[in-house]
């Protein structure tokens, strides 16, 4: 069973060049042939394959906990050099938009003094996007709540005054009084010093004459504030109730604002952020950015003539940045299109077919509010729901010819979305049930968020990748992704091909088989306080691999015996 998680505690160059891919050979196997290693299989890529990237990250996503990939990755980055390509779903996606901005950043390469500019060496290069990805941290801890990065304080706090001004009891007995202290409890004006960008559908829902619908419509707008991003599968209602959050907003803002100041747009410093990178990442190699037991940190870190601290020196440039960035940015990253710099693929669940047909018929029941408890009757057949990807022209090419002709059922679901723009997907693959309903995509389907391939190593392994890491928590597959799975028409035999690590042919343990390396952390076992307990774990997370190009990290090991991370370990 995994822990709840709520989506909004978000933390938030030169081009990356993809090196030619140097096949991996594991035990002598042929072309084409899967060859375990120890307990973490690498594999042939065929002979006639693309060259694709050389070194790949597949994120699994983890709501609120996103600051663990930064972390992870931040130490990757540190110890083996730059990632040139990724893959995942849900909030893994705001992970890939945050690290290719990242990789966008003019400062990122310069190692210039005031004799000139000096391109940075790779290892210098690395260790700079490291610190950035760790300085998340520190823009979260300036913007607050005031930029709807930091939400938990402010759906917290939302939730205690619905519940202290007792509008579940005023619905009973006094609907037309219940709406309206919603609607002032939901107001734009309300919601901006929470970091809230309410979804306009839930005022429109409180806006009905009928008071028994009224009534209805309350409860449900109560159980969108009250169960938001609680990550537990009761009823299928949650396909239907339209979420707490305007995705749409948060990614043409909140969302945009991040990539932004990452890749050094609009009213970015970035001689600030230079100068931050060449006072801040030697020494900030191997360090976290907040000790969780009071040691040496980067938040504390001094700078070389001893006048401030890289925390300081980080969050005044925040500071200035917020203060000039316009509420939605205009020519922003956020409107260009996946790939354009990281070779990167985004995933989420797409119903189609007679399943768009079933969905709008039981949405109509939904909001007529027939059945006011329980689920909604929805007639979808799981061969309707697919695995999307968004990427590059090239690169959903190559993961739809399926050149490592993998016969699993995850592979057989994948799908193309096209090249979009990170906009469409930030609004799409993280709102996931429990955050928002079903969304519309622009060709009609419909997508339920990304967390159907939470190991999608496979598609890294099609698209090329020579090595791929996966960065991951150890346990079975989540009840979460399984239980929106089964209210989407699962069968038991799907389960099995899909996430059973017991079933060796299942996509889960094909994926695990299939990765170069699992960095594998322990994310569930943090609450949502402990975040730098967290950023400690997942920084020196072991790393299972049998490749000799990770024998530098101090925790490698050829097996962690670990479910969720070791293929064959099922409970």
């Amino acid at each position: 069973m995994t822990k709840p998680r709520s989506l909004l505690a978000l933390v938030p160059l030169a081009l990356v060049a993809f090196a030619p891919l140097a096949p991996l050979t594991a035990c002598g196997a042929p072309p084409g042939e899967v060859a375990a290693r120890g307990t973490s299989a690498a594999t042939t890529v065929p002979a006639d394959a693309t060259p694709g990237p050389a070194l790949c990250a597949a994120l699994r996503g983890n709501g609120e906990d996103i600051y663990a990939h930064f972390i992870s990755l931040a130490r990757m980055l540190e110890s083996f050099g730059l990632f040139d390509g990724m893959a995942g779903g849900s909030s893994s996606t705001i992970t890939m938009f945050t690290y290719e901005s990242i990789l966008k950043h003019p400062a990122l390469s310069d190692c210039g003094d005031d004799s000139g500019p000096q391109t940075c060496s790779d290892a210098e290069t690395a260790l700079r996007a490291a610190l950035m990805l760790k300085s998340a941290r520190g823009y979260a801890e300036t913007v607050g709540m005031s930029d709807g990065i930091l939400g938990n304080a402010g759906i917290a706090e939302l939730v205690s005054q619905v519940q202290s001004q007792g509008i579940a009891s005023l619905i009973q007995t006094d609907p037309a009084s219940a709406a309206t202290e919603l609607q002032t409890l939901l107001s734009p004006d309300a919601l901006e010093r929470l970091g809230i960008l309410v979804n306009p559908d839930l005022l429109d829902m409180l806006a009905v004459t009928d008071s028994t619908l009224l009534a209805y419509n309350e409860n449900e707008v109560l159980a969108s504030i009250e169960e938001f991003g609680n990550w537990t599968i009761t009823d299928n209602r949650l396909f239907f109730r339209p979420g707490l959050v305007d995705f749409d907003a948060a990614a043409g803002s909140t969302f945009a604002r991040l990539g932004d100041f990452y890749a050094g747009y609009g009213p970015s410093d970035v001689g600030a952020m230079k100068t931050f990178l060449d006072e801040c990442a030697d020494g900030a190699k191997g360090l976290l950015w907040t000790d969780p037991n009071g040691g040496a940190d980067v938040n504390t870190l001094t700078t070389s003539d001893g006048s401030t601290t890289c925390g300081a020196l980080f969050a005044s440039q925040v500071t200035t940045y917020l203060g000039n960035a316009q509420l939605e940015p205009q020519d922003s990253r956020i409107d260009e299109s996946i790939g354009d710099t990281l070779n990167a693929l985004a995933a989420t669940s797409v119903v189609t077919g007679d399943g768009v047909d079933a969905y709008s018929a039981a949405l109509t029941v939904y909001q007529s509010g027939q059945y006011p408890t329980g689920d909604i009757p929805f007639d979808i057949a799981f061969d309707d729901v697919k695995f999307g990807y968004w990427g590059g022209a090239d690169s959903l090419e190559a993961i739809l010819a399926n050149p490592m002709g993998y016969t699993d059922e995850k592979t057989q679901k994948t799908i193309s979305l096209g090249t979009g723009t990170w906009r469409e997907i930030l609004s799409h693959s993280p709102a996931e049930p429990g955050l928002a309903n079903l969304r519309a995509l622009p060709d009609g389907s419909l997508t339920a968020g990304g967390w159907p391939d939470l190991a999608p190593v496979l598609a890294l392994r099609n698209l090329g990748c020579a090595r791929v890491v996966y960065v991951t928590r150890q346990d079975v597959e989540s009840d979460f992704a399984t239980g929106v799975a089964t209210k989407l028409g699962m069968t038991a035999a799907d389960d099995t091909a899909l996430y059973d690590l017991s079933n060796p042919a299942s996509g889960f343990s094909a994926s695990l088989s299939q990765a170069t390396g699992v960095w594998c952390t322990n994310w569930n076992a943090f609450t949502d306080s402990q975040m730098d307990a967290l950023a400690a774990d997942s920084y020196s997370a072991p790393l299972q691999t049998a490749d000799s190009f990770f024998s530098g990290y101090p925790r490698v090991a050829a097996s962690v015996n670990l479910v969720g991370c070791t293929p064959g370990v099922a409970q």
